[in-house]
C-alpha cells in the first residue's frame, strides 16, 4: 500500500513511471483499482456522514413514535386512533442529501398512513387521494398500498397471509437503534463494492481501447499490460473527478488524453518526468 501511495502522484505526470509499468510491470494493476476505490469511499464517507447521522436520528424518532401493531387471523390492528399518519419527509430529505451531497432542498411531506378502517372502493379515487395528500404508503387491515413515484399508479399487496404476531413499541425502539447504528456502515460498504465494480469495468474498457490503438504508437503489448496502464490512468482521472464536477464529455476527453500520454510514454525514455 505504501508503494501504491508513493506512485499516486507519478500517475499524473511521469513518463518513466508509465514506461516501467507497461514494459516491466506484473499483474493487472488491481492495487490501483483498490486504491481508487478506497479514495472514493473515503470521499463519500466524509461528504455523507453528517447527513446519515441526521437520517439515523430522524428514523429513531419515527421508531419512538410508532404504535404497537398486531396481526391476528389475517387482520392488522393498531394500538392508536385511526387514521395514524407518520411524516417521513424529514428522514427522506436527509437520506437524499446523504446520497446526493446536497442539503437544504425543500420537499413535500411524504406520509405513511395506517388506517385499519379504510375500505378501498375505487382505484382511481385511491390514487387521487394518495397523490393529493402525498401519501407514499397506506396500510389497511389486510393490505399495503404503495404509490409509484412518477407514475400514475398504485400497487396493492395482501398482508392477510402474514403470521400472527405483535410488533411491540420496544421492538420499534430496537429497530430504530439498529438502523441508527448500522445504516451508515452498511451503505458505505455497498458504495465501496459498487465503486470497485464500476472502476474495474471502466479500466477494462479503457484497456481494450488502449490495446486496439497501441499499434499507432508502435507498441507491441498485451491485455494485462494495458490493464495496468488503464488502472493507473484511473487514479488521476478519478481524483480529478472527485475534486471537481466533470461533464461526461470532459471525462471522456480526460481519459483519452491520459491514454495517449501513457502510450506515448511507453514508447521509450526520451523524456523524463
Amino acid at each position: 500500500m505504501i508503494a501504491l501511495l508513493k506512485s499516486l502522484p507519478l500517475t499524473f505526470y511521469s513518463r518513466p513511471f508509465y514506461f516501467d509499468l507497461v514494459r516491466q510491470g506484473q499483474g493487472i494493476g488491481m492495487g490501483f483499482i483498490l486504491l481508487l476505490t478506497l479514495l472514493g469511499t473515503l470521499a463519500f464517507a466524509a461528504q455523507s456522514h453528517k447527513s446519515f447521522q441526521m437520517f439515523a436520528q430522524d428514523f429513531q424518532a419515527l421508531a419512538e413514535g410508532m404504535p404497537e401493531l398486531t396481526m391476528k387471523d389475517g387482520k392488522l390492528s393498531v394500538d392508536a386512533p385511526m387514521p395514524y399518519t407518520i411524516d417521513l419527509s424529514k428522514a427522506f430529505q436527509d437520506l437524499d442529501a446523504s446520497m446526493s451531497h446536497e442539503s437544504g432542498a425543500e420537499t413535500l411531506p411524504s406520509l405513511l398512513r395506517i388506517d385499519t378502517t379504510y375500505q378501498i372502493q375505487s382505484m382511481d379515487a385511491l390514487l387521487k387521494e394518495m397523490t393529493s395528500e402525498n401519501i407514499v404508503a397506506l396500510v389497511t387491515a389486510d393490505k399495503v398500498v404503495t404509490r409509484r413515484t412518477g407514475r400514475d399508479a398504485v400497487e396493492i399487496r395482501d398482508i392477510g397471509k402474514y403470521p400472527n404476531g405483535t410488533f411491540t413499541h420496544e421492538k420499534w425502539l430496537a429497530l430504530g437503534e439498529s438502523v441508527s447504528r448500522w445504516v451508515f456502515p452498511f451503505v458505505t460498504v455497498v458504495m465501496a463494492s459498487g465503486l470497485f465494480v464500476v472502476n474495474f469495468v471502466a479500466a477494462f474498457f479503457v484497456a481494450l481501447v488502449a490495446l486496439v490503438i497501441s499499434p499507432l504508437f508502435k507498441i507491441s503489448t498485451s491485455l494485462s499490460a494495458m490493464m495496468r496502464l488503464a488502472t493507473a490512468i484511473a487514479l488521476p482521472v478519478g481524483v480529478v473527478a472527485m475534486a471537481m464536477p466533470l461533464s461526461g464529455a470532459a471525462r471522456v476527453l480526460l481519459w483519452a488524453g491520459y491514454i495517449g500520454f501513457a502510450l506515448w510514454s511507453a514508447r521509450g525514455r526520451s523524456a523524463e518526468a
